[in-house]
């Protein structure tokens, strides 16, 4: 009974961190105390949960991806962490984007992986409407300035028509985007906080 309570808890909560029914649980080893981590690059869905199963000398720890690049282990600033012998990473640290992280005693022999986020294409919400985010101008030329009420770290993400992720920024209350080297048209874009998507919907570049 105790175990069906916590998988029905578990189970409402990344509901209400997505918003929009995207939901898994993957997992990530070291490889049987090797020093690789398996899978080394993770593709997962915004709202997914990342379960860090290594041995008691393995640990993963976020960094940016010029540390990830120079074989370094500085923490990234608000950035996740996973202790020796695992942990797990809920989806309220997996924002839409990429994120690079290594194993904080072994980051010099190459265990580092990388974990991809995708947005949930499950929605059939339209919240271009909501007042929680502003997106300004729209039609824009080099500057695209976001603001949002929530009091939570939030993510802008800018797509081209096709989906493809081309930008993201983390910010807390505003953001400003440089678009003047994308070339004249529409994208898309959601902006996100902690339990889930605020605002998404399109924007023009002139």
């Amino acid at each position: 009974m105790k175990t069906i309570i916590t998988l029905l808890v578990l189970f409402f909560f990344t509901s209400v961190v997505n918003g929009i029914g995207c939901g898994t649980s993957w997992i990530i080893t070291d490889g049987n105390s090797s020093l690789v981590f398996t899978p080394a690059t993770l593709t997962i869905t915004v709202g997914d949960t990342v379960k860090f199963e290594l041995g008691s000398i393995h640990g993963a720890v976020e960094v940016s991806q010029a540390v990830w690049n120079a074989n370094n282990n500085n923490p990234l600033n608000g950035g996740f962490s996973v202790p020796y012998g695992g942990g797990t990473v809920l989806p309220t640290s997996l924002l839409v984007g990429t994120y690079y992280y290594v194993c904080p005693a072994h980051y010099a022999m190459g265990e580092k992986g990388i974990i991809i986020v995708n947005p949930c294409t499950n929605s059939t919400n339209d919240l271009s409407q909501n007042s929680l985010a502003t997106i300004f101008p729209n039609p824009a030329t080099n500057l695209l300035t976001i603001t949002t009420t929530s009091s939570q770290p939030s993510q802008i993400i800018l797509y081209d028509i096709a989906s493809r992720q081309l930008m993201e920024e983390r910010f807390s209350g505003s953001a400003t985007l440089n678009i003047e080297n994308l070339a004249k048209g529409i994208y898309l874009y959601e902006v996100r906080d902690e339990k889930g998507v605020v605002k998404r919907g399109k924007v023009v570049k002139e």
